[in-house]
């Protein structure tokens, strides 16, 4: 996987690790089929790497390659652009696996 790839993935994760209890509850709820997350809210979780110390440089490196834009969505997430700003959108099959992950990797941390 592309380090740019798997910093936004790894960040997505991390952002699931905190808030994902409530999103999942709130999807399941509502019955959505996607999901859209404000790339802003990202920020807080994402990891510094050699390449990307920086969110924006790895987003930026992503959108201007469109092989790291299909490796993206293969991962099943997607970068969208609007008027008000840019999201990650995710299906909620793809979100209940990441949210999974995110709670098997917090377990295997205590």
């Amino acid at each position: 996987m592309h380090e740019a790839v798997k910093a936004v993935l790894e960040a997505y994760i991390n952002y699931l690790k905190k808030h994902g209890k409530r999103i999942v509850t709130f999807v399941k709820l509502i019955g959505q089929d996607t999901i859209m997350t404000e790339v802003e809210s990202l920020y807080w979780y994402y990891k510094p790497t050699r390449n990307y110390p920086r969110l924006e440089d790895a987003l930026k490196d992503i959108l201007s390659r469109e092989e790291l834009l299909k490796e993206l969505r293969d991962t099943g997430l997607e970068i969208v652009s609007r008027e008000d700003g840019r999201y990650i959108k995710v299906h909620v099959n793809k979100l209940f696996e990441l949210f999974n992950r995110a709670m098997s990797e917090e377990e295997q941390q205590l």
